[in-house]
Protein backbone atom coordinates (compact mmCIF):
# COMPACT_ATOMS: atom_id res chain seq x y z
CA UNK A 1 0.00 0.00 0.00
CA UNK A 2 2.91 2.22 0.79
CA UNK A 3 4.50 1.79 -2.20
CA UNK A 4 1.26 2.29 -4.21
CA UNK A 5 0.49 6.12 -2.65
CA UNK A 6 4.15 7.08 -2.93
CA UNK A 7 4.43 5.88 -6.75
CA UNK A 8 1.01 7.96 -6.97
CA UNK A 9 2.47 10.81 -5.80
CA UNK A 10 6.29 10.66 -7.78
CA UNK A 11 6.87 13.04 -10.86
CA UNK A 12 8.52 10.49 -12.18
CA UNK A 13 7.38 6.95 -10.63
CA UNK A 14 9.18 3.97 -11.25
CA UNK A 15 5.87 1.63 -12.00
CA UNK A 16 3.08 4.50 -13.26
CA UNK A 17 -0.13 2.59 -11.18
CA UNK A 18 -2.14 4.59 -14.04
CA UNK A 19 -1.18 2.04 -16.32
CA UNK A 20 -3.33 -1.08 -14.16
CA UNK A 21 -6.06 1.65 -14.77
CA UNK A 22 -6.22 0.83 -18.52
CA UNK A 23 -8.05 -2.68 -19.01
CA UNK A 24 -6.27 -3.19 -22.21
CA UNK A 25 -2.92 -3.77 -20.21
CA UNK A 26 -4.26 -4.95 -16.81
CA UNK A 27 -6.13 -7.72 -18.63
CA UNK A 28 -2.47 -8.92 -20.13
CA UNK A 29 -0.54 -8.30 -17.43
CA UNK A 30 -2.55 -10.43 -15.14
CA UNK A 31 -3.07 -13.26 -18.18
CA UNK A 32 0.84 -13.58 -18.07
CA UNK A 33 0.12 -14.20 -14.20
CA UNK A 34 -1.82 -16.88 -14.49
CA UNK A 35 -0.18 -18.63 -17.32
CA UNK A 36 2.74 -18.71 -15.79
CA UNK A 37 1.20 -19.78 -12.35
CA UNK A 38 -0.03 -22.50 -15.25
CA UNK A 39 2.91 -23.77 -16.51
CA UNK A 40 5.58 -23.32 -13.77
CA UNK A 41 2.76 -25.75 -11.65
CA UNK A 42 3.76 -28.70 -14.34
CA UNK A 43 7.16 -27.70 -14.38
CA UNK A 44 8.01 -27.62 -10.60
CA UNK A 45 5.98 -30.78 -9.92
CA UNK A 46 6.03 -33.20 -12.81
CA UNK A 47 9.34 -34.26 -12.11
CA UNK A 48 8.39 -35.49 -8.49
CA UNK A 49 5.44 -37.77 -10.44
CA UNK A 50 7.96 -39.31 -12.78
CA UNK A 51 10.76 -40.23 -10.57
CA UNK A 52 8.26 -40.61 -7.49
CA UNK A 53 5.51 -42.46 -8.67
CA UNK A 54 6.86 -43.88 -12.04
CA UNK A 55 9.86 -44.76 -10.85
CA UNK A 56 12.20 -42.82 -13.31
CA UNK A 57 15.45 -41.48 -13.03
CA UNK A 58 16.33 -37.82 -12.87
CA UNK A 59 17.71 -37.68 -16.63
CA UNK A 60 13.82 -39.14 -17.36
CA UNK A 61 12.45 -36.46 -15.68
CA UNK A 62 14.35 -33.84 -17.28
CA UNK A 63 13.73 -35.47 -20.26
CA UNK A 64 9.89 -35.09 -19.73
CA UNK A 65 10.22 -31.39 -19.72
CA UNK A 66 11.93 -31.04 -22.89
CA UNK A 67 8.79 -31.26 -25.15
CA UNK A 68 7.35 -28.43 -23.25
CA UNK A 69 10.65 -26.27 -24.55
CA UNK A 70 9.70 -27.19 -28.02
CA UNK A 71 6.23 -26.39 -27.24
CA UNK A 72 6.97 -23.20 -25.97
CA UNK A 73 9.03 -21.91 -28.69
CA UNK A 74 6.43 -23.64 -31.29
CA UNK A 75 3.50 -21.82 -30.00
CA UNK A 76 5.63 -18.63 -29.66
CA UNK A 77 6.24 -18.45 -33.54
CA UNK A 78 2.85 -19.72 -34.32
CA UNK A 79 1.63 -16.68 -32.06
CA UNK A 80 3.67 -14.34 -33.95
CA UNK A 81 1.89 -15.10 -37.38
CA UNK A 82 -1.47 -15.25 -36.27
CA UNK A 83 -2.22 -12.74 -33.80
CA UNK A 84 -1.51 -10.07 -36.39
CA UNK A 85 -4.42 -11.85 -38.37
CA UNK A 86 -6.74 -13.38 -35.98
CA UNK A 87 -6.06 -10.56 -33.37
CA UNK A 88 -4.68 -10.99 -29.49
CA UNK A 89 -8.03 -12.78 -28.09
CA UNK A 90 -8.43 -15.22 -30.17
CA UNK A 91 -4.46 -16.56 -29.78
CA UNK A 92 -4.77 -16.12 -25.62
CA UNK A 93 -8.20 -18.02 -25.99
CA UNK A 94 -6.07 -20.60 -27.85
CA UNK A 95 -3.23 -20.74 -25.86
CA UNK A 96 -4.87 -20.70 -22.62
CA UNK A 97 -7.27 -23.30 -23.50
CA UNK A 98 -4.48 -25.83 -24.66
CA UNK A 99 -2.47 -25.40 -21.49
CA UNK A 100 -6.23 -26.31 -19.31
CA UNK A 101 -6.11 -29.40 -22.52
CA UNK A 102 -2.34 -30.22 -21.16
CA UNK A 103 -3.66 -30.65 -17.63
CA UNK A 104 -6.07 -33.21 -18.26
CA UNK A 105 -3.92 -36.35 -17.63
CA UNK A 106 -2.64 -34.46 -13.97
CA UNK A 107 -6.37 -34.72 -13.28
CA UNK A 108 -6.26 -38.44 -13.80
CA UNK A 109 -2.80 -39.54 -12.68
CA UNK A 110 -3.21 -43.30 -11.86
CA UNK A 111 -4.77 -43.63 -15.01
CA UNK A 112 -2.58 -41.34 -17.51
CA UNK A 113 -1.21 -43.79 -19.23
CA UNK A 114 2.71 -43.13 -18.48
CA UNK A 115 5.44 -41.04 -19.95
CA UNK A 116 4.28 -40.84 -23.43
CA UNK A 117 0.83 -39.43 -22.11
CA UNK A 118 2.52 -36.96 -19.95
CA UNK A 119 5.52 -35.93 -22.97
CA UNK A 120 2.50 -35.21 -24.89
CA UNK A 121 0.00 -33.46 -22.52
CA UNK A 122 3.35 -30.63 -21.63
CA UNK A 123 3.96 -30.19 -25.29
CA UNK A 124 0.50 -29.46 -25.15
CA UNK A 125 0.75 -27.07 -22.28
CA UNK A 126 4.24 -25.52 -23.55
CA UNK A 127 2.34 -24.72 -26.62
CA UNK A 128 -0.35 -23.20 -25.13
CA UNK A 129 1.99 -20.60 -22.62
CA UNK A 130 4.17 -19.79 -26.04
CA UNK A 131 0.98 -18.62 -27.59
CA UNK A 132 -0.39 -16.62 -24.87
CA UNK A 133 2.96 -15.39 -23.60
CA UNK A 134 3.79 -13.51 -26.30
CA UNK A 135 1.07 -12.28 -27.88
CA UNK A 136 -0.27 -11.16 -23.94
CA UNK A 137 2.83 -8.76 -23.87
CA UNK A 138 2.66 -7.30 -27.29
CA UNK A 139 -1.29 -6.61 -26.44
CA UNK A 140 0.40 -5.02 -23.23
CA UNK A 141 2.49 -3.09 -24.82
CA UNK A 142 0.58 -2.58 -27.99
CA UNK A 143 -1.58 -0.23 -25.32
CA UNK A 144 0.81 2.03 -23.71
CA UNK A 145 2.05 5.26 -24.29
CA UNK A 146 6.10 5.20 -26.34
CA UNK A 147 7.53 6.70 -23.22
CA UNK A 148 5.68 3.52 -21.04
CA UNK A 149 7.23 1.03 -23.44
CA UNK A 150 10.05 -0.33 -21.18
CA UNK A 151 8.63 -0.35 -17.97
CA UNK A 152 5.47 -1.72 -19.25
CA UNK A 153 7.21 -4.77 -20.90
CA UNK A 154 9.09 -4.96 -17.33
CA UNK A 155 6.00 -5.17 -15.22
CA UNK A 156 4.80 -8.04 -17.48
CA UNK A 157 7.58 -10.12 -17.55
CA UNK A 158 7.44 -9.00 -13.40
CA UNK A 159 4.11 -10.74 -13.22
CA UNK A 160 5.19 -13.48 -14.60
CA UNK A 161 8.05 -14.56 -12.48
CA UNK A 162 5.64 -13.91 -9.32
CA UNK A 163 3.14 -16.36 -10.93
CA UNK A 164 5.91 -19.20 -11.18
CA UNK A 165 7.01 -18.50 -7.35
CA UNK A 166 3.63 -17.68 -6.16
CA UNK A 167 2.04 -21.49 -7.30
CA UNK A 168 5.55 -23.12 -6.59
CA UNK A 169 4.73 -21.81 -2.98
CA UNK A 170 1.20 -22.52 -3.14
CA UNK A 171 1.01 -26.38 -4.86
CA UNK A 172 4.50 -26.86 -2.37
CA UNK A 173 2.32 -26.55 1.06
CA UNK A 174 -0.70 -28.22 -0.31
CA UNK A 175 1.26 -31.01 -1.30
CA UNK A 176 2.78 -31.24 1.74
CA UNK A 177 -0.51 -31.04 3.89
CA UNK A 178 -2.02 -33.96 1.86
CA UNK A 179 0.72 -36.14 2.05
CA UNK A 180 1.65 -35.92 5.94
CA UNK A 181 -2.20 -36.72 6.44
CA UNK A 182 -2.20 -39.86 4.51
CA UNK A 183 1.54 -40.55 6.34
CA UNK A 184 -0.51 -40.20 9.49
CA UNK A 185 -2.96 -42.41 8.43
CA UNK A 186 -0.41 -45.21 7.22
CA UNK A 187 1.61 -44.71 11.21
CA UNK A 188 -1.80 -45.29 13.03
CA UNK A 189 -2.86 -48.50 10.51
CA UNK A 190 -2.80 -51.67 12.73
CA UNK A 191 -2.42 -53.68 9.48
CA UNK A 192 1.47 -51.96 9.03
CA UNK A 193 3.42 -54.67 9.41
CA UNK A 194 6.94 -52.65 8.98
CA UNK A 195 7.97 -51.39 13.03
CA UNK A 196 7.13 -47.97 13.76
CA UNK A 197 10.96 -46.46 14.59
CA UNK A 198 12.08 -47.98 10.95
CA UNK A 199 8.44 -46.51 9.67
CA UNK A 200 8.76 -42.96 10.67
CA UNK A 201 12.47 -43.58 8.56
CA UNK A 202 10.79 -44.75 5.52
CA UNK A 203 8.13 -42.28 5.68
CA UNK A 204 9.86 -40.08 3.93
CA UNK A 205 9.09 -38.95 0.77
CA UNK A 206 12.92 -38.68 -0.91
CA UNK A 207 13.19 -42.12 -0.05
CA UNK A 208 10.94 -42.16 -3.29
CA UNK A 209 13.26 -40.25 -5.43
CA UNK A 210 16.54 -42.25 -4.31
CA UNK A 211 16.80 -45.50 -6.12
CA UNK A 212 18.98 -46.95 -3.37
CA UNK A 213 16.49 -46.25 -0.58
CA UNK A 214 13.50 -47.11 -2.82
CA UNK A 215 14.83 -50.34 -3.04
CA UNK A 216 14.38 -50.66 0.98
CA UNK A 217 10.98 -50.42 1.20
CA UNK A 218 8.81 -52.95 1.62
CA UNK A 219 6.36 -53.69 -0.96
CA UNK A 220 3.09 -53.03 0.80
CA UNK A 221 4.59 -49.50 2.30
CA UNK A 222 5.64 -48.76 -1.55
CA UNK A 223 2.32 -48.68 -2.76
CA UNK A 224 0.60 -46.76 0.15
CA UNK A 225 3.27 -44.55 -0.09
CA UNK A 226 3.11 -43.71 -4.33
CA UNK A 227 -0.86 -43.75 -3.62
CA UNK A 228 0.05 -40.74 -0.98
CA UNK A 229 2.28 -39.14 -2.99
CA UNK A 230 -0.18 -39.63 -6.35
CA UNK A 231 -3.17 -38.17 -4.33
CA UNK A 232 -1.18 -35.38 -3.06
CA UNK A 233 0.02 -34.25 -6.32
CA UNK A 234 -3.61 -34.35 -7.74
CA UNK A 235 -4.71 -32.01 -5.13
CA UNK A 236 -1.25 -29.45 -6.21
CA UNK A 237 -2.28 -29.85 -9.80
CA UNK A 238 -5.69 -29.11 -9.22
CA UNK A 239 -4.59 -25.36 -7.82
CA UNK A 240 -2.39 -24.95 -11.02
CA UNK A 241 -5.71 -26.31 -13.49
CA UNK A 242 -7.54 -23.40 -11.36
CA UNK A 243 -4.70 -20.71 -12.43
CA UNK A 244 -5.32 -22.07 -16.11
CA UNK A 245 -9.00 -22.02 -15.62
CA UNK A 246 -9.06 -18.67 -14.17
CA UNK A 247 -6.84 -17.82 -17.35
CA UNK A 248 -8.52 -18.97 -19.97
CA UNK A 249 -11.85 -17.36 -18.74
CA UNK A 250 -9.94 -13.78 -18.42
CA UNK A 251 -8.52 -14.36 -21.73
CA UNK A 252 -11.88 -13.87 -23.66
CA UNK A 253 -11.74 -10.28 -21.90
CA UNK A 254 -8.31 -9.10 -23.50
CA UNK A 255 -8.73 -6.77 -26.55
CA UNK A 256 -8.63 -8.42 -29.78
CA UNK A 257 -7.38 -5.60 -31.33
CA UNK A 258 -5.30 -6.84 -34.75
CA UNK A 259 -2.01 -5.40 -36.21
Amino acid sequence: TLFIIIENKARDPLLPIALFRMPNYSRPTALSLLAAMSIFGIVGFLPLYVQGALGGSASLAGLTLLPLSVGWTAGSIVAGRVAPVRGYRSVCVTGMALIVTGYIPFMVLEHAGGMTVMMIAVWVAGTGMGMTNVTALVAAQGTVPFQHLGVATSTVMLFRTIGGALILSMMGSIMLQRMNAAFTVITSDPKTSVPKLELQKLLNPQNLLDPTNRAHIPADLMEALIGALVNALWWAFLVGLAAAVTGLILSCFVESRRD
